[in-house]
């Protein structure tokens, strides 16, 4: 708690993420959420519903399908910026969709919580219970069974939570030693000869690719990086997150499903951003182009989609989204 900033633990929201970002750093897609939220671009479509989606999920995802087929019948180097200001709309639209919430109201911008360390009691348990946990698990470091162990529920409940917060709150060393963990653990389990029987986490890691976990475990390495000021590691960790796409042809830990892919294009972002080259440009523009689709679900897939657009037309067509 000694280095954990106090500033965190009162605070949430939007208000939350610009201070975890000025102090360490947020989550892409939170940081992403909360600068578009503070356009005139989206007050603008927000008036014109009062903060009320005329449209469901499943209408908007449908909007979402128009848009992307406008996109994959230009060229990649020429997508029409209205389809893209298109997306743009149906993120805001999106966000106001009201599943448990009466009105809108900022949690509406986050698929989780915003800042871990505002509920203090509960995230230093699931840190501690993480830590455990990687504990056991590298008991057993070179055993494929893992001595049986079984992690239960906790990779979505504990680990993923003791990740991001670790983010968050700036704690280097045991994000690291979290997500180095659950790393060995996937090649373990994935480079056996034979498949172990027991895979510690059930419908997580006996799933047929691990690049879904990988690439989720790389995304917070990347930004711990970014933390330290490690711009060449946080590079070659997003670099490697662009490996796990079908687009390298590299099938070991391949990722194929819509919104994997926009994550794979998202990581090719990032790489831009740190090494802007015309060569990492052109790979953007080509990913973006390649992973448009319309096989996607309406919840996730469509919010995700609209964020990378953004990030996509903020960073690489250098659009000013006032």
């Amino acid at each position: 708690m000694s280095r954990v900033n106090p500033a965190l633990l009162s605070l949430s929201g939007v208000e939350s993420v610009k201070k975890i970002n000025e102090i360490n750093i947020t989550h892409n897609h939170y940081q992403l959420a909360v600068e578009y939220y503070e356009t005139d671009l989206w007050a603008e479509h927000f008036e014109k519903c009062n903060g009320e989606s005329p449209y469901d999920w499943i209408e908007l995802r449908d909007q979402l399908f128009e848009a992307n087929n406008k996109i994959i019948s230009s060229k990649y180097n020429n997508i029409n910026p209205e389809d893209l200001f298109k997306i743009l709309e149906i993120l805001v639209y999106h966000s106001c969709v009201r599943e448990h919430s009466p009105i809108f109201t900022e949690g509406n911008l986050f698929r989780f919580s915003a800042n871990q360390w505002n509920v203090l009691d509960r995230t230093l348990d699931y840190l501690e219970k993480s830590i455990e946990l990687c504990n056991e698990v590298n008991l057993h470091k070179d055993d494929p069974e893992t001595g049986g162990f079984d992690g239960g529920k906790a990779w979505n409940k504990e680990l993923m939570h003791s990740i991001w917060a670790c983010v968050y709150g700036g704690l280097y060393e045991e994000g690291m030693y979290l997500i180095n963990t659950m790393e060995h653990l996937i090649f373990k389990i994935h480079d056996a000869p034979t498949f172990p029987k027991n895979r510690v986490f059930k419908t997580v890691l006996d799933q047929p690719t691990p690049g879904r976990f990988l690439k989720t475990l790389r995304m917070a390495k990347a930004r711990l990086y970014l933390i330290e000021g490690n711009k060449a590691k946080a590079e070659e960790t997003f670099e490697s997150i662009v490996n796990l796409g079908k687009f390298t042809n590299n099938g070991t830990y391949r990722v194929y499903w819509s919104n994997g892919l926009n994550r794979i294009t998202e990581a090719a972002i990032e790489v831009y951003k740190l090494n802007p080259t015309e060569e990492n440009k052109e790979r953007c523009l080509k990913y973006y182009h390649m992973s448009t689709n319309t096989d996607i679900e309406p919840t996730e897939s469509v919010r995700e989609r609209g964020l990378i657009t953004y990030m996509f037309m903020r960073d690489v067509l250098k659009i000013n989204i006032k």
